[in-house]
């Protein structure tokens, strides 16, 4: 399915239906990691951008109460709603939201956080774009070491990507001003860190 044609929302549904890479697969894991450590079962999650449905899945198999919402009905969310302009469920207590605020203008994002933080959720969950290109980079583990991560990458200082608005450290959007706009939205920032070209936040009003 090609891109919609709504400039504001775009995105497509195309790539779900394909063999993703080796490094989507690398942060789906990091996204595991962090769920696991951040969230209990006993909480109901709302998975927003549910995208090829991994995550959403693999949570449902290990007995998550998680439910999904997306723009494109063409992925077959439990809601088809736009996290916006559309209410969102109620009694939720975690938002999940990865790869997802980039797609729409900046402004409209902080309205989804404010909108978050009026309905009651606990927690959130997101990752966003860094605006950078990699030359070059290895993640490994070694027995006696741990974990050993190195990157080669510079600014890029443009948008390669057409469903995008705007990307952490791309023009005005600097990472201070991104962790200073949700401390304003009243969230606290209780973890943030970098896997690749992604950086995590997660975000809690507690």
């Amino acid at each position: 399915m090609q891109p919609q044609a709504n400039e504001k929302y775009q995105y497509s549904s195309e790539w779900i239906h394909k063999l993703e890479n080796e490094r989507h697969w690398q942060y789906y894991h990091f996204q595991q990691s962090l769920i696991q450590k951040h969230v209990e079962h006993k909480e109901s999650i709302l998975e927003v951008g549910i995208g090829s449905s991994f995550t959403y899945n693999y949570l449902k198999s290990k007995n998550y109460n998680i439910i999904s919402m997306d723009i494109d009905a063409d992925k077959k969310p439990d809601i088809v709603a736009n996290i916006v302009s559309d209410d969102l469920p109620a009694n939720i207590d975690t938002i999940l939201a990865f790869e997802v605020f980039e797609h729409i203008p900046y402004d409209e994002y902080m309205l989804a956080l404010k909108k978050a933080k009026d309905s009651g959720v606990k927690k959130l969950i997101i990752s966003m774009p860094l605006n950078i290109k990699v030359w070059f980079d290895f993640d490994i583990r070694l027995h006696v070491f741990g974990r050993i991560a190195f990157q080669i990458a510079t600014r890029r200082n443009k948008l390669t990507t057409n469903h995008h608005h705007w990307e952490i450290g791309y023009q005005k959007y600097r990472f201070n001003k991104i962790k200073q706009d949700i401390t304003e939205q009243g969230f606290k920032i209780i973890n943030d860190c970098r896997k690749f070209s992604q950086h995590f936040f997660v975000l809690s009003t507690e």
